[in-house]
């Protein structure tokens, strides 16, 4: 695997998992702990990361109020504003775990009547804090049951599959952490990949949230294929990235927030 590469599955599991061991980043590129170690540095010189005893960190701010000053996150808000501006006053959308979720969750919390069910802890507690203050109508938040996850703040499992399929909803809001035409929406860790296949699959539209670390690549698990992606909200610097005329020929619609 080229460097290039490494580092941008190193990125994307990092902002997936926010917290994760130097063991689990060896284990998922299958490649030594050296070179591991070697990629994590540079990261961190990039302000990629932050390395700890044991794993890496994210450095993508937290709160609504700390993503607001400076530029970090501007891409994760540009593309989770375009996303949110596809759903109406009303609907019942899916939201799945992931750190784009999060900008996403402060994007709709001024939406009217809106039904949001997701296996997130973070988004739920997110549009309860962002959503108005003392506004009846302000996003109703369901929030699925199952097992948690070992490595998010989100539950899936079998338990979780089960009650998504109770749903039908106007818009299915996906986080995957690798993006290409021949294998569509990917993510390296099943149980979660299997909560976004039933949420894509009892949706009316799929719509995802990737940036352009994640386009062009392919993560372990496919969970939804890229003709059946309504659109695809990016950020400009994606247009350069291998693979990228291939996925906007696949799906339904590349929007460059």
């Amino acid at each position: 695997m080229w460097q290039e590469d490494r580092h941008r599955r190193i990125r994307s599991i990092v902002a997936t998992l926010h917290s994760v061991t130097t063991d689990r980043i060896v284990d998922e590129l299958g490649v030594s702990r050296e070179t591991v170690r070697r990629d994590l540095i540079e990261l961190e010189a990039q302000g990629a990361l932050r390395r700890t005893h044991g794993g890496v960190v994210s450095l993508a701010p937290t709160s609504a109020s700390a993503r607001g000053r400076g530029g970090a996150g501007r891409h994760e808000r540009l593309i989770a504003r375009a996303a949110a501006a596809r759903v109406q006053a009303g609907q019942t959308v899916f939201i799945d775990a992931g750190e784009m979720a999060l900008y996403l969750a402060d994007a709709l919390a001024a939406i009217e009547d809106l039904f949001v069910v997701t296996n997130a802890f973070t988004v739920a507690l997110r549009l309860r804090a962002a959503a108005r203050e003392g506004s009846a109508s302000g996003p109703r938040v369901l929030v699925l049951g199952g097992d948690l996850s070992p490595h998010a703040e989100a539950t899936q499992g079998d338990h979780t599959v089960a009650q998504i399929h109770r749903f039908r909803a106007d818009a299915a809001l996906l986080c995957p952490v690798g993006l290409d035409a021949r294998h569509g929406a990917s993510h390296d860790d099943l149980g979660a990949a299997e909560v976004a296949r039933a949420m894509a699959g009892n949706a009316r539209q799929v719509l995802l949230m990737a940036d352009d670390t994640r386009l062009g690549a392919a993560a372990r698990v496919s969970y939804w294929p890229a003709e059946r992606i309504a659109a695809v909200f990016t950020n400009r610097r994606a247009q350069g990235q291998e693979g990228y005329d291939a996925l906007a020929a696949a799906v339904g619609e590349i929007v460059i927030a």
